[in-house]
């Protein structure tokens, strides 16, 4: 039987990558923020070193018009996980989000934030949500599609998402999932993961994005 709160307490995942640990809460109802400036996963700008590949996904953007991961081939780009109904932690990743959208002006980098309700979050309703965000159509894409899809995209050293049965936690509160932010480079590598709740990564994650883009 699942908290009726569905707040997963707090616990550490460490998994050996070559020679390094990842260290790394459980997130989602529990902040990300403090305690990890030296995590292992948030890289340097400059570093030569990969998480692994994302994994591949053919989804719907909210324009309605089908997105897949080799369409984002060739460009840096920023990952992040919310629903549009939560009450936890998802305003905050959704407003740092926002934060990197001017944070990377000028630069040819793009925000993918996928839905971890796809099942509620139709294109229509994530359009409703990018518009009171300000999410630039251009730079800034929502997916939404098959569930299994989009949680296939969690890396393996990172919690997976899981979701309440009806009736079990409120509505705002059913969906528990990593609320990182992840940079991904042109060749579709994950090149770090950062802090989605705090302020306290964007400028490493504008800089990382920055020189995986060759940008100024």
């Amino acid at each position: 039987m699942m908290n009726p709160r569905y707040v997963l307490p707090v616990s550490i995942t460490a998994v050996a990558l070559g020679a390094a640990v990842l260290v790394l809460p459980l997130a989602c109802g529990e902040s990300s923020a403090g305690g990890g400036e030296d995590s292992p996963v948030a890289l340097s700008a400059k570093s030569p070193e990969t998480l692994g590949e994302l994994a591949d996904f053919t989804l719907t953007e909210r324009s309605g018009r089908s997105v897949a991961k080799k369409d984002l081939a060739g460009q840096v780009w920023v990952a992040g996980f919310v629903f549009t109904r939560c009450t936890g932690p998802c305003p905050k990743v959704t407003g740092n989000m926002r934060k990197l959208q001017d944070l990377l002006a000028g630069t040819p980098a793009k925000l993918v934030t996928f839905s971890v309700d796809p099942e509620f979050d139709t294109p229509a309703v994530l359009t409703a949500y990018a518009n009171g965000v300000g999410a630039d159509p251009e730079r800034w894409w929502m997916l939404t599609g098959a569930k299994e899809t989009i949680d296939a995209l969690v890396p393996s050293f990172l919690p997976k998402t899981e979701r309440a049965a009806a009736g079990e936690a409120p509505i705002g509160q059913h969906v528990a999932h990593q609320t990182r932010l992840t940079v991904v480079d042109g060749e579709g590598r994950i090149r770090g993961i950062y802090f989605g709740e705090s302020d306290e990564h964007l400028e490493r994650i504008a800089e990382r994005v920055r020189f995986l883009a060759g940008a100024k």
